[in-house]
């Protein structure tokens, strides 16, 4: 049995392990320790973060896995082409601050009307995307490598129970929403520092960052497939999500 057969077979048991974590989590857990208010504000959270990554990727991902390959050179650091998957996101992440920012009185009094209690919490949005989209990147970077497995038993398995334990430590030490809300972020941050850390570990981590001059003449071509990438998936992902939007404004 190859590498990749292998990897897949294990990143697919680290899959189901987490939909029968996530299955618990969300039948048994929450209805039982969680106001439906606390539940709708934690899915909320997610899934308004879920909405935002995608556009603040600016298609790293999918670009990643397209032309990784066409630069992967260990002797050159793969031609400096994580920097480029790094700055890219950033640049991302910087307008929707910005965005985020300059509207956020906007959106506070859009929620605050029936969900007064997401709308004060909504800043935390924030922190909440830079951590999955930095996440999306470097997972869609660890599969580039054929490294299938941990990034999967991060994100499926470790989040899913560092939810449980955070759920678990809210109702059995009476520590504030506050403290739920900041516990969750803390969990995905956690999952980010695991990431960069198994990348260090493969010794694929580029010190200092640069992008190689092979790269940049590609950038033109890059942001054309990830332009049309984005708009292909965009639209699916939001119709998925955006009733949760909806049913925030009554949390």
């Amino acid at each position: 049995m190859g590498i990749i057969q292998r990897q897949g077979i294990r990143g697919a048991l680290a899959s189901y392990l987490g939909v029968v974590i996530g299955t618990f989590n969300v039948l048994w857990l929450y209805p039982k320790l969680l106001q439906p208010n606390e539940i709708g504000l934690l899915r909320g959270l997610a899934d308004f973060a879920a909405i935002v990554v995608p556009f603040v990727v600016l298609g790293a991902s999918p670009v990643c896995i397209r032309y990784f390959p066409m630069f992967k050179d260990e002797a050159r650091g793969n031609n400096g082409f994580l920097s480029l998957l790094l700055l890219v996101p950033l640049i991302g992440f910087t307008l929707f601050a910005v965005f985020l920012f300059l509207t956020l009185g906007w959106l506070q009094d859009f929620f605050a009307a029936k969900s007064a209690l997401f709308s004060s919490y909504l800043y935390l949005a924030l922190p909440l995307c830079f951590c999955m989209m930095y996440y999306t990147v470097l997972e869609s970077y660890s599969r580039s490598l054929h490294k299938i497995v941990v990034p999967a038993f991060i994100n499926e398995v470790l989040v899913r129970l560092g939810i449980l334990t955070t759920v678990t430590v809210y109702v059995g030490f009476n520590i504030s929403q506050s403290g739920l809300l900041y516990g969750y972020v803390c969990v995905y941050a956690l999952a980010l520092l695991l990431i960069i850390a198994y990348i260090h570990y493969l010794k694929q981590w580029q010190t200092p960052l640069y992008i190689d001059a092979k790269v940049i003449k590609k950038i033109p071509e890059m942001g054309n497939y990830a332009f049309f990438v984005l708009l292909g998936s965009v639209g699916a992902m939001i119709v998925g999500k955006i009733d949760s939007l909806m049913v925030i404004k009554m949390v």
